[in-house]
């Protein structure tokens, strides 16, 4: 018997062994027939991306999609080389929004399972995060606490998650925890602050990640009792949190006998219905006067209280009265008027004791700084002469009268100014006679909200467009934009300035395989950001005999006499200084792997033919001595024996069978060699990014597998051949 159950163990295990052989054989199978594979490379917003196709027969035409996290599909029409790959690299205009993109390539019936990857948040930008603050005032026991809470987003405003925040306090007395936040998926890293010791703390915001140091200053009131507590009757405690809300104002400390012209320094305090201060009012208050001759009267400029008030502020020599008389001074909230405190005041005749402030010193202004801004509305900051005001100038016309603080700071928010120059400064005015104290110097900045225009389009040939015409196109718009691209059969082609003309753009569009038409539209946007998409500027007609031709939209400005000559110096989609020189090499990328860099780059055009290229790099932008030879026209090569984790710059010339080398080097390009490291303790699909911007590949048509196995011949199917359907996932790392 016990015989008989070895012999069925035996049995069974043979049946398991066969069952493992026929599975395994049935997954080889599957990696043969799930030959069609797309990669997609993970980015940062705002900067390209590469999307890869495999496994095409040599010439197929193909579409690669950019599903983008809105849903919008972006298709790119390409073709595979003889090896039956197709490379797409994917403008940073399109991958501005973090999240997780699809990408998928089509041909025909032929559809490839969508391959998922990540466009990561960039580093913080001061302009865009945020800083929240729960109380500005709060109890000096070690106990009352406030909030401080941070939004990190990157420039594209993402939030940017995974950043380690410190807050660094400017006296030691503060408490903080934590010590270190680090900013969750929303870009939110939250701090606790308390104190026991009375004080103003200020609070710098760091990322430690980057050490880099966000202008915005936190500020919190830690407030002791002791000072109140023979008004209050109660402890610390109660009198820091018994104020209500605002009801109104207070007008104290205005003296018993005031003499015309006589300058007067009193306070005001903001108060709840039982009159208690309430300590974190930070609000707007305007003064007002009736009376006797209330013209006469010099009254404080609005006051915006500040968190260390602590809901009182003395306003210093801040009132007169020219003439004697009876008068009321009205204070109000600016926002909510029926806020308000009032107090009568009897001015006697007599002789004057009027006491005149310091001139002050000359105001400046800290921002703007001088330059030209596609921001139409501007806040104009600086520094006067401390609780007078100041009138802000443009172009010698008053924009608004706004009150200098305590502290010499002044800040006011223009509307949206016009369009052209703008000189603004500011005039100081003495709070008590209302004389000018001085002047700034003037800040002189331009507003420009305007997008390029576009002057014209030529391309060349214009007329006998057959599938696969490589056609010649000149842009003309305005001097060094900082882009300028065409939109052509869902591709994104880079243009390049002319080396004679800055306001020319230059390069070259492929008439697409299939005969049809198709349409040219034209993106431009200056160094100040300012962007627009010309659609349908041309349209090409591609015909199998050769008959096309190509309508130019015709509200374009003529071409000047020497864009419609044919001969070779103006229709090599370059300017050509030396005759019969290739032209200039654009649309170079590069990306890194273990110890090389792979470039890739448009095709150049000479007048005969392109031998090869040279490809020169250093890694210094002023030191790229280092030239490599291509063995042939290829436009695809790298650089090995390359150290991982250093930055190495690269440029590329043309040369053609005569010798010729183009005249200028391609765009500078930087790439980083890096360690790929594969990440075998990954059982599924991850459901949050990694650490370190990834390389994805997927297979045509299947699922993630399940169950992996972390060693064996699975996992060796799996790194060896993408066609089991699944993923790799592949983490960026530094080799030491």
């Amino acid at each position: 018997m016990v015989f008989n159950q070895n012999k069925l163990q035996l049995k069974i295990k043979t049946i398991s062994l066969l069952t493992a052989i026929l599975l395994l054989s049935g997954q080889m199978l599957s990696i043969a027939q799930a030959a069609n594979y797309v990669f997609g490379q993970d980015t940062v917003a705002g900067v390209p991306t590469l999307i890869k196709a495999r496994g095409f027969s040599p010439n197929q035409a193909l579409n690669l999609h950019l599903v983008k996290p809105d849903g919008v599909d972006l298709g790119m029409a390409t073709k595979a080389n003889q090896a039956g790959e197709a490379d797409t690299v994917v403008d940073g205009y399109h991958t501005t929004k973090a999240g997780t993109y699809f990408a998928y390539a089509s041909s025909g019936n032929l559809t490839t399972s969508q391959i998922s990857f990540t466009v990561f948040a960039g580093e913080i930008d001061e302009n865009k995060s945020e800083v929240e603050l729960s109380r500005a005032v709060v109890a000096a026991d070690g106990r009352d606490n406030a909030t401080i809470s941070l939004l990190m987003k990157d420039a594209y405003g993402n939030p940017v998650e995974g950043k380690a925040m410190k807050l660094i306090p400017s006296k030691k007395a503060a408490i903080i925890s934590p010590n270190v936040a680090v900013s969750d998926k929303e870009g939110k890293a939250s701090f606790t602050v308390k104190s026991s010791q009375i004080g103003l703390i200020n609070f710098t915001v760091m990322d430690t990640t980057a050490d880099l140091y966000l202008e915005n200053h936190p500020e919190v009131s830690f407030v002791s009792g002791g000072e109140y507590l023979a008004d209050a009757g109660g402890d610390m405690i109660k009198i820091a949190n018994a104020a209500g809300p605002l009801a109104g104002f207070e007008i104290t400390d205005m003296p018993a006998s005031i003499k015309p012209s006589e300058n007067v320094t009193f306070k005001v305090k903001a108060v709840d219905a039982s009159k208690e201060i309430v300590q974190d009012y930070t609000g707007t208050i305007r003064f007002s006067a009736e009376g006797t001759d209330s013209s006469g009267v010099a009254l404080p400029a609005n006051y915006k209280f500040l968190a260390e008030d602590l809901g009182q502020h003395q306003f210093n020599l801040g009132l007169s009265f020219a003439k004697a008389g009876s008068y009321k001074i009205s204070v109000n909230d600016l926002t909510d008027k029926l806020k308000k405190g009032e107090i009568n005041v009897t001015v006697s005749s007599g002789t004057s004791t009027t006491t005149t402030s310091s001139s002050g010193d000359k105001p400046v202004i800290s921002a703007p700084a001088a330059g030209t801004y596609s921001q139409a509305e501007q806040t104009v900051t600086g520094t006067a002469k401390p609780s007078s005001s100041v009138k802000i100038m443009d172009n010698n016309a008053e924009l608004a009268s706004v009150p200098v603080g305590p502290t010499g700071k002044f800040s006011y928010q223009t509307s949206a100014l016009a369009e052209g120059k703008h000189s603004i400064y500011v005039v100081n005015i003495d709070a008590i006679s209302l004389e000018v104290i001085s002047n700034s110097d003037p800040v002189e900045i331009n507003i420009d909200t305007t997008p390029p225009a576009l002057d014209d389009i030529v391309l060349d040939p214009s007329e006998g467009i057959k599938p696969g015409d490589v056609i010649n196109v000149k842009v003309y718009s305005e001097k060094n934009l900082s882009q300028v691209a065409l939109l052509f059969n869902y591709d994104i082609v880079q243009l390049n300035a002319s080396l004679d003309d800055a306001s020319v753009y230059v390069g070259t569009i492929q008439a697409p395989a299939d005969p049809g038409e198709y349409k040219l539209g034209v993106l431009v946007a200056d160094e100040l950001s300012n962007e627009k998409t010309y659609e349908e500027q041309a349209t090409v007609k591609v015909v199998a005999g050769g008959e096309g031709t190509i309508d130019k939209n015709p509200d374009l400005g003529p071409a000047t006499p020497t864009d419609t000559t044919t001969t070779p110096e103006d229709t090599s989609g370059e300017v050509k200084p030396a005759a019969g020189a290739p032209s200039t090499v654009s649309g170079l990328i590069a990306y890194g792997s273990d110890k090389k860099v792979t470039l890739v780059w448009d095709a150049a055009t000479d007048d005969k033919k392109v031998q090869n290229y040279k490809v020169y790099y250093g890694q210094t932008v002023e030191a790229m001595a280092q030239v490599a030879l291509t063995k042939d026209a290829s436009t695809t090569w790298y650089i090995p024996n390359l150290e991982n984790g250093k930055e190495y710059f690269f440029a590329v010339s043309a040369v053609d069978d005569e010798g010729n080398e183009s005249s200028a080097k391609s765009e500078i390009v930087s790439g980083i060699p890096f360690v790929l490291e594969v990440n075998n303790a990954l059982t599924e699909k991850p459901t949050k990014p990694l650490d370190d911007p990834v390389l994805h590949e997927a297979a045509y048509n299947g699922p993630f597998p399940t169950n992996t196995s972390k060693t064996g011949p699975e996992l060796i199917l799996l790194i060896g051949a993408s066609g089991l359907g699944s993923s790799v996932w592949f983490s960026r790392k530094k080799k030491k």
